[in-house]
């Protein structure tokens, strides 16, 4: 009687942890609904992925182009990170975010509207600037100058994959498309947010994950992707998880076993 409690116990707790990334998969592909996971050792230059050009909504992922362009149009002098944002009827979008509980007319600096775009994922904010920064910038955003966009249609309807979007992290970091001290600035946005329960935790002690998720909740599908830092600020690895007709509660599993085989390489 007693194994027999133990072993519905375990059962009820989920699959065993995975060892290796092959039995990474292998437990993903018992899961409900569909994963794309693409991972990149920095060092090593290894790729380990699964199902990773399985095309999704990117939802909130969207955000990171936006600040992006933000970004790229302070350094072109086209705006300022001191510059007043009037916050229009047009503007204001549900779901995450503060600026939705502001008043229409409200001010604020551009710098601050960028800030909440990545830490409390702020639709609003994500209007305020596409209505901000030129059209050309954002578009700039999105490819990098360097046409990285594939199969999907990232820029014009938010659909992307978890190979196209890590080689697109990857391309940020080391690329020249921003100068260094503004990507920085986007790095350390990114690396403390509102959204930091699904990989994060587990991605083991004094490494640092600068990320952005993404929810889609009428496709039941949930993202987080980033860049993984180490001291004092080396990038280690890139890290993608995608899904979609997924159970929420089984997604953060596969983000905790991606977050605990990222420790280990």
């Amino acid at each position: 009687m007693l194994f027999t409690l133990i072993v519905l116990l375990g059962s009820l707790k989920g699959t065993t942890n995975p060892q290796s990334f092959s039995e990474l998969t292998d437990n993903v592909k018992g899961k409900e609904g569909d994963f794309g996971i693409y991972i990149k050792d920095l060092k090593t230059q290894q790729i380990y992925e699964y199902n990773s050009e399985l095309l999704v909504n990117g939802a909130s992922l969207f955000k990171v182009p936006v600040g992006v362009a933000t970004l790229k149009a302070m350094e072109l002098g086209l705006v300022k990170s001191g510059d007043e944002v009037t916050l229009e009827g047009s503007d204001f979008s549900s779901g995450s975010g503060v600026f939705n509980t502001y008043p229409a007319g409200s001010k604020v600096l551009l710098k601050d509207v960028l800030s909440q775009l990545i830490y409390s994922s702020d639709n609003t904010a994500q209007q305020m600037l596409m209505r901000t920064i030129p059209d050309w910038v954002i578009k700039g955003g999105f490819d990098l100058n360097k046409s990285l966009t594939g199969k999907s249609d990232f820029y014009h309807r938010d659909i992307t994959s978890a190979k196209e979007f890590g080689i697109y992290l990857e391309e940020l970091y080391f690329g020249e498309y921003l100068g260094v001290s503004d990507r920085d600035y986007l790095v350390t946005l990114m690396s403390k947010t509102l959204f930091d329960d699904r990989v994060t935790p587990y991605i083991g002690d004094g490494l640092v994950f600068a990320h952005k998720i993404g929810n889609d909740p009428e496709g039941a599908g949930w993202h987080d992707c980033g860049i993984v830092l180490e001291p004092p600020r080396t990038a280690k690895a890139v890290v993608c998880v995608t899904s979609r007709g997924v159970i929420y509660q089984e997604f953060l599993e596969v983000c905790r076993w991606i977050g605990e085989f990222v420790g280990t390489i």
